[in-house]
């Protein structure tokens, strides 16, 4: 017979997955956002070249300046890419 203890670290693991693919899933939804891109439907190629550089990008910024708040982040990637050219300089209106 199988022990409880397996099936609860079993179900442990699986809940901790579904957590993991639904945070995953927000992030992503937010960045789209920001990008004014379609929520969830497929991206194009320069869509998703601009969705990869602002997630590295709010990344790389999150790291080095932890003070700063998720909407000063937000603004100072959008600058930077802007300034980069893999975005437009402005945005499309919904």
């Amino acid at each position: 017979m199988v022990d409880i203890y397996w099936v609860l670290v079993g179900v442990a693991i699986v809940l901790a997955l579904v957590l993991i693919a639904f945070v995953i899933g927000v992030r992503r939804w937010t960045i789209r956002k920001a990008l004014a891109l379609p929520g969830h439907s497929r991206l194009g190629k320069e869509e998703m070249k601009a969705f990869h550089a602002f997630e590295n990008t709010d990344i790389k910024l999150a790291k080095n300046f932890p003070h700063l708040s998720a909407a000063e982040r937000k603004t100072m990637a959008h600058e930077l890419l802007r300034s980069k050219g893999l975005m437009p300089k402005k945005t499309k209106k919904r």
